[in-house]
């Protein structure tokens, strides 16, 4: 994919309007952007944008369920922006692009990073792994509907309602916009939010502490740091979308509940409704990291309610203000709350009951802590943050405190399955290691401002000189940030898919090769589990959120995969019976990579009815009478009621 064409750079322009639009317009109410320095308020800006995406198409599925959101209406809103900004800053357009000399260099940081993400996505044009064949289908129910979707249908009979759908505000507006296949979008979204990663902690660190340990704080999280970057590998894009915007989210919660006091009525006002559609962006955007963010801010809410019974003053405007934004922030998000919420604790009371029997497998809670340095944060980037943590703490710094507060809150969580409550089960704590850049990047920006304090100007000088170009080395080395073997679509691929289209019914079910990372759950590891979206016909595997289906379509997932796993395991004519017993008549199989099949070929039970270099759709005989193998397939289809209780963590 280049980077460097018409199309692509209609799609960065689209990206630029719809991250900076909505969020200007925003912010020239009451000319709340004074309140701010040049480059945090386009911060702001775009983390609005962000979060405005998402609850407006939830908003609007809400109340007005038949209502599209097409891209005349998308081009509409963006016009209405334009015009609010064209009135409200038509004195001050200048002034939002005087940058002073460190607001550059961070802008250049923050466009390196960005670049270093475009150079992986120019050679790596199809998204990885198993999370994004989900992200790619929604995407384009979204852009084809005009509103987000209630189910997987036609690609699988799955209920969304216990799953985060606001990225695909974002990626579906894309796609309307640009017209470019689904995955292009979410290709793009992805590694533009990815190059974003550390705007919220320059915000933060810029905000409180000083420009140049906000530029570190960049430094650290876009290029030091290999994570979020990795997110392109594993298809974790949700999750990347919401922390985007959680540390912003933090700061514009923390200006209303620290200085409520001295905020006047109007600004009052709109500061708590800005903070509130923040609050709602990052819920919507992801679940579990809204649940991060939460409990970072009771800590801030808990610290100030200490400060304001100590001065005894202030308590009830304080109170106030805090409820105003409790109650601004579950408008919101209520229409998404209340039925999760219900499939939630249903399906809590069932894994209850599997946990009390002992018969549950939690293996995928499971994350021995020393995997930190694989898939948190590496080894030498947490030894080098350690003066950086020490001297903050000596200094006794409340912000570090606070983080590290955080983070100790955030580990327990993430072990709170083995009190073996299952309504507490909300995550697994590989989620939250690989989100530890964030505190990481804010610990070492404090604690380097710390040192500004009490070392010479000069040497402070060089120590930030040297950041600045360490990052170059280290922008080189995001760029191989890069799992090869996790990308599976090839030009082969789409070529079988062309052949797939072209000559199978429509209603042909077809195996693929599974993989099961647990006992219960299997994904596809080709890029035959791409079919549904490429061709509309249907395989054993099912998506990442096949679980969130009823328990006769689990049963399905979990008992063909297993049948077809029989076939590439052991030579038994029977097995072929039972494949086509459950429909399945053809198989997708690339790079020969399974010599059993040979033994098979050898027989009428299978034929190749087509072949490339790397792929091979292979016919399985359907057409005579087999026997009973109701038994065999009832023996398969036992995944156990835990199976339809338990909870996926994308």
């Amino acid at each position: 994919m280049e980077f460097i064409s018409f199309q692509s750079l209609k799609t960065i322009l689209i990206i630029i309007l719809m991250f900076t639009l909505p969020g200007w317009a925003m912010l020239s109410i009451f000319n709340y952007w004074k309140r701010w320095e040049t480059l945090q308020r386009w911060v702001i800006a775009i983390c609005l944008s962000i979060s405005f995406y998402p609850v407006l198409f939830y908003l609007t599925r809400y109340l007005l369920p038949e209502f599209q959101i097409g891209p005349n209406k998308l081009i509409l809103i963006g016009f209405i922006s334009l015009l609010f900004i064209g009135i409200n800053l038509r004195r001050h357009m200048v002034a939002q692009f005087r940058f002073e000399k460190l607001e550059i260099i961070a802008i250049l940081v923050i466009m390196l990073t960005i670049v270093t993400r475009l150079i992986v996505l120019s050679s790596h044009p199809y998204p990885a792994w198993t999370d994004s064949l989900h992200h790619t289908l929604i995407t384009e129910l979204t852009a084809q509907s005009g509103r987000l979707p209630f189910t997987l249908q036609p690609y699988e009979n799955v209920r969304l309602d216990m799953y985060h759908l606001g990225l695909y505000a974002l990626t579906g507006s894309l796609e309307m916009l640009a017209q470019i296949p689904a995955y292009t979008v979410l290709q793009w979204m992805s590694e533009i939010l990815s190059g974003l990663c550390g705007i919220g902690i320059f915000l933060f660190l810029d905000r409180y502490f000083s420009r140049k340990s906000a530029i570190i704080g960049l430094i650290i999280c876009g290029l030091f740091s290999f994570q979020p970057n990795w997110y392109f590998n594993w298809g974790r894009f949700t999750q990347l979308s919401a922390q985007i915007i959680l540390v912003t989210g933090f700061v514009l919660n923390w200006e209303v509940i620290h200085d409520f006091e001295n905020l006047k009525p109007k600004m009052s006002i709109l500061s708590l409704l800005l903070a509130g559609l923040l609050n709602a962006g990052i819920f919507l955007l992801h679940f579990r990291v809204a649940i991060f963010y939460a409990m970072a801010l009771i800590i801030v809410c808990f610290y100030k309610l200490f400060l304001v019974l100590k001065q005894k003053e202030f308590i009830v405007p304080y109170l106030k203000n805090l409820f105003l934004l409790i109650v601004i922030s579950l408008i919101l998000i209520l229409p998404v709350v209340i039925p999760a919420m219900k499939i939630y604790f249903l399906r809590s009371q069932g894994m209850q009951i599997e946990l009390s029997g002992g018969s549950v497998d939690l293996s995928a809670y499971i994350t021995p802590l020393v995997t930190i340095f694989d898939i948190g944060i590496r080894k030498w980037l947490f030894l080098f943050s350690l003066p950086f943590i020490g001297i903050s703490l000596l200094k006794r710094n409340k912000y570090s405190i606070g983080i590290l507060i955080w983070v100790i809150l955030l580990y327990i969580l993430g072990y709170i399955y083995m009190l073996g409550n299952a309504a507490l089960i909300v995550t697994n704590i590989g989620a939250i290691l690989i989100m530890l850049y964030i505190p990481l990047a804010l610990l070492i920006g404090i604690g380097f401002f710390e040192f500004t304090k009490i070392i010479p100007d000069r040497f402070t000088k060089w120590i930030f000189i040297a950041f600045l170009i360490s990052a170059l080395p280290f922008s080189f080395m995001r760029t191989k940030d890069v799992d090869d073997g996790r990308f599976f679509i090839e030009t082969d691929d789409l070529s079988a898919m062309s052949w797939i289209n072209e000559n199978l019914p429509k209603d042909a079910i077809i195996g693929i090769k599974p993989f099961f990372w647990q006992e219960n759950y299997p994904h596809g590891i080709d890029a035959g589990m791409w079919i549904p979206y490429f061709t509309g016909r249907q395989t054993n595997i099912g998506t990442m959120l096949f679980s969130l289906g009823s328990k006769e379509d689990n049963s399905f997932v979990v008992g063909s995969s297993r049948a077809i796993n029989s076939i590439l395991k052991n030579y038994d004519p029977d097995n072929v019976d039972i494949i086509c017993d459950l429909g399945i008549t053809y198989f997708y199989e690339k790079n020969n990579s399974i010599r059993l099949l040979e033994d098979y070929l050898n027989t009428d039970l299978l034929s190749i009815v087509f072949q490339n270099t790397q792929i091979r759709i292979i016919k399985f005989s359907c057409d005579k009478d087999y026997t009973d193998h109701t038994e065999a397939i009832g023996e398969l289809f036992n995944v156990g009621a835990f199976l339809n209780n338990k909870f996926y963590f994308p």
